[in-house]
């Protein structure tokens, strides 16, 4: 996919910056990498808000909603992840902000 600021930027002499997908591409890219990885059975719902995935739902333990997390971070674009994923017999979600990868110094 090329973004049409790239193009422009390449085409002007303009420094070219990569381009950041919108929150609706996002939100599709961060619900199928954590449906893959949680199984066909997930109930985790997700949603991006400029830049930030907010995990919903509920996960069938904890190490689904770690997995979730960690799934939705590793998404290029995704600037921080939030998480307010229930797990079963809790009516309280954790809701932890989790930063996402430092993007590497010029």
């Amino acid at each position: 996919m090329v973004c049409r600021a790239l193009w422009m930027g390449l085409f002007l002499g303009a420094a070219a910056t990569a381009c950041e997908p919108d929150d609706t591409t996002l939100t599709v890219q961060v619900q199928s990498r954590v449906n893959r990885a949680l199984g066909p059975d997930s109930n985790v719902d997700v949603s991006v808000r400029g830049g930030v995935a907010i995990l919903s739902g509920i996960a069938s333990g904890e190490e689904s909603r770690l997995r979730a997390e960690t799934v939705a971070r590793e998404v290029d674009g995704v600037r921080q992840v939030r998480d307010e994923i229930t797990l079963p017999g809790t009516t309280q979600t954790t809701s932890t902000n989790v930063p996402t990868r430092s993007a590497p110094s010029p």
